[in-house]
């Protein structure tokens, strides 16, 4: 099961034995805050890859075995304060 948390984390369960199977944690950067606290809108899977926005908007590709890999596909210009929560990553073919 692929999970996501607030403050740019997502994690990996194994289901039939609860084991953590990988962690993902991204840094903050000071002075980043959203405007409705801590928000998370989950992943979005494509074959073997996952995304989620992180908390300053920028796509993030991770590779779902291992949760490594992690790739900014997309840069949001927002860098202080979002005026909203990112929205979920929407599922698009990568050629």
């Amino acid at each position: 099961m692929f999970a996501t948390g607030s403050g740019n984390r997502g994690f990996a369960i194994d289901l039939l034995t609860g084991r953590s199977v990988w962690r993902y944690s991204s840094p903050v950067p000071n002075g980043v805050q959203g405007c409705c606290g801590t928000v998370n809108r989950g992943f979005a899977a494509q074959g073997d890859r996952l995304f989620k926005m992180d908390i300053e908007a920028n796509l993030v590709a991770l590779d779902a075995k291992t949760g490594g890999g992690a790739m900014e596909k997309l840069k949001s210009t927002t860098t202080k304060k979002a005026s909203a929560p990112p929205p979920r990553p929407w599922s698009w073919e990568i050629k």
